[in-house]
This record gives structure tokens, sequence and C-alpha cells, in this order.
């Protein structure tokens, strides 16, 4: 590592912690890997172990406890709102505990993730290094590797195949989030040029292998915001409007050539188009639009957590799952509630943005992480993501970057090595 990468990584670690850190990578990464219904086990267990690495480590790093108190009062408001739902619910199959208890497990575990950072940088680091070398090893893209796992994981999960390119399998992993936690990590700790180009490349081409839009145009407008504000604040106007005129450039030709090409290329109809996935997303805004506004009371307190509407239902399971989560959860939770949920996500990544402004002018990131929450909410808005356990990861990079802002300051005379 160069020098102003010495500071990334504290080597001295009681024996007992160093024992609980196998425990650690092992269970964030099966967590990020395994379905859904098991990832949340995995999650207790992987909560299990870094508390238990906090209790036995003497080192404390304080952070202000403002930043987690829309989260708390989110779990109170979730348990009062499906205590109160038990009474009210009108759809026959109302789940409020189920849904109240996934919700603040979710939440939960964003801080226990955030903890994570603090104290483990190099064990997440590796996880998530080792998820995106999977994920591009095993992506459609490698057809003679994905097209042979078929028979031992298609019973775990979903995938879909793209025969007419003669590509392999594209395999939906629960876990693609991590992908914008490693962003996370390259741009905004203090790695040495060649490290973070190496690792940016990686996690872009881990992006490309989940074949997933979202992750896929999040990380691209990332990082094309991060390198525009450092050129805003170095003055460099012309570089700065070439870059957003490229972004464009780049997005508006994506988008033409799926549509002009969607009859002959099922690849680019089915993960830029996807017709009619985007139908039924619009559907379901028209029906909670209607359905939360009809009714003031509604709006101001929720129809109750655990609540759906039983004229549609995408998961019998787990009937208040929708891909439009934020507005199936505005209607669950009623406006103020979701508003809610909205800032305890963001709070944590405005309170690092904060601590980071003085540090990090030379990388952006100090705006740029506050962008990553934004576009997460975004992402409820297109899948059921905002209570994945594996966010937990995302916010452990956030905890990850204020823990290193310090070492921000020995390389802040070198912008050009950290952009």
């Amino acid at each position: 590592m160069s020098q102003s990468s010495t500071h990334v990584f504290s080597p001295a670690e009681p024996a007992s912690t160093v024992v609980l850190r196998p425990a650690i990578a092992a269970t964030a990464l099966a967590m990020l890997m395994a379905p859904l219904g098991l990832s949340f086990i995995l999650a207790v267990l992987f909560a299990a172990a870094v508390i238990a690495t906090v209790v036995l480590q003497p080192r404390r790093i304080a952070t202000p406890l403002v930043w987690w108190a829309p989260s708390a009062l989110l779990v109170a408001f979730a348990v009062l709102n499906a205590l109160v739902a038990q009474q009210s619910m009108t759809a026959s199959g109302a789940q409020p505990a189920s849904a109240a208890l996934v919700l603040s497990m979710s939440v939960v575990l964003h801080a226990i993730g955030f903890v994570l950072g603090l104290i483990a940088r190099r064990t997440l680091l590796g996880v998530i290094v080792v998820y995106a070398l999977i994920r591009v090893v095993s992506s459609a893209f490698v057809p003679w590797v994905s097209l042979p796992l078929e028979p031992y994981l298609s019973e775990l999960y979903r995938y879909e195949t793209y025969e007419p390119l003669g590509l392999g399998l594209r395999f939906i992993f629960p876990g693609d989030i991590a992908v914008l936690a490693g962003w996370m990590l390259a741009a905004g700790l203090p790695f040495g040029r060649m490290q973070r180009t190496l690792l940016l490349v990686l996690f872009f081409l881990a992006a490309l292998g989940t074949l997933a839009r979202f992750i896929i145009g999040a990380l691209m407008l990332l990082e094309v915001a991060r390198v525009t504000i450092v050129w805003f604040r170095q003055g460099r106007w012309g570089l700065m409007l070439s870059s957003v005129v490229l972004f464009l450039a780049l997005g508006y030709g994506w988008m033409l050539f799926g549509v002009t090409a969607a009859d002959q290329n099922d690849l680019v109809e089915s993960r830029v188009v996807a017709t009619s996935s985007n139908v039924e997303k619009f559907m379901q805004y028209e029906m909670f639009g209607d359905a939360l506004l009809s009714d003031w009371r509604t709006a101001l307190f929720g129809a109750g957590i655990g609540e759906h509407l039983e004229v549609y239902v995408r998961d019998p399971d787990h009937p208040f799952q929708y891909e439009a989560q934020v507005p199936s959860f505005a209607y669950q939770l009623g406006i103020p509630g979701m508003l809610l949920w909205m800032a305890a996500i963001l709070a944590p990544f405005i309170g690092v943005g904060r601590a980071l402004a003085p540090v990090a002018r030379h990388t952006g990131m100090d705006l740029a992480v506050i962008l990553v929450a934004l576009l997460v909410i975004a992402g409820g808005f297109l899948n059921p993501i905002l209570m994945l356990p594996q966010n937990s990861i995302l916010f452990a990079a956030l905890g990850a970057i204020f823990v290193a802002r310090d070492a921000h300051r020995s390389s802040a005379g070198h912008p050009r090595r950290s952009r």
C-alpha cells in the first residue's frame, strides 16, 4: 500500500476479536449470497458476531447518536402501528407483526452494519471483493460457468436465460447492493491510485455481471457525479461539462438502442426496456395512489403496517411486499410514516457527509455518500429493496468511510492522487 493508505486499517487487535473476524466474514458473505428467507437467519448470526466483536474489542469509536434517532423512532412507530393495526386490518391474511418485525430488523441491521465498518474495515473490504469476484465469474457473460451451475442453484435463485445471444444464466442474488458498497469503499477510502483503479474496475465489472438496471445505472451516476463534484471544486469547467454530456449521451444511447433493437435483442428488451415489469409497477403506483389519496386518514396514519390490497397480491407468503415498495408502505404507514423511514435511511449518510466535508473536498465523497442514500430510496420505487438485510453492508461501508476520515487529512494535500 502507498503511504496514503496506511491509515485505513489498524493492525493491533485482541486475539479474541481476530477469532471472530472469520465468523463475521463467513456470515456476511453467506448473507449476500443466500436466498431471502435464509438470509434473515444469517443476518442474525452476522449481527451476533459483530456485537460479540464490539464487546471484546476495547477500542471505542464514538458516533453522534442523533444520526440514529430517526431509526429508533421508526422502530417504535412500526411496533405501535402493528399493535393498533391488529384491530383495524381489513384485508384477509394481513401480517402486521411480520411486517413490523422485518422492518425493525432491517433498521437495527443498518446500525450493526455501520459498527462493522467502524471496527473491521479489512474484513468488510475482503467480503465485498470476494462477492464481486463471484458475481463476475458466475455472470451470464461467462456461460461456461453459469450454465453448469443451473442444476445446483435453480432451486435457490431465480434466474433468466438469454439463449438468442448465446449467453448463460443470470442468477438474481439479493446481495447486489454490495457492489455499491464496494464503490463507496474504493472511492471513499484513501487508497493509492492503482489500488483505487483496480477496485473500481472490479466493481464496475461486477455491476455489469448483475445485469441489474438499478445497480448499473446507480454506479454510473455515482462515479460521474463524484468526478463532476471534484472538477467543479477544482474549477475544471470544461471537464465537468464534458463528463455530464458524456453521461447523458451514454444514457440516451443505451435507452434508444433498447427501444429500437428490442425485437432483435432479448437481452436488451428484458434488462433495459422490461416492458412487462414497467407496466406492473405503474399499475401498483396507480392502485396505491388511489388508495392512499382517497381517504385523508389513510394518507395521514396509514392503513396499518402489513396491510395490502386484496385485488392484487404479488407475494402470497408476504402479501405486504410489492415491487413499488415506497408507495405500498406509504399506504401502510401513511405519508408521515414513510417520510420517517426515508429519514432513518438518510440521516446517517447526511451525518457522515457533513463529517467528511472538511477533509474530502478532493474526493467528492462528502456529497456522493448522500447521493447513495437518495438512490437507494429511489430504488424502493422500483424494487422491494429497502428492507433487505443485505443493506447492512452498505451501512458498513458508510461506517468505514466515517472512521477513516482522519486518513484523508494526510492525503488532502495531494488531490491528484485521490481522484
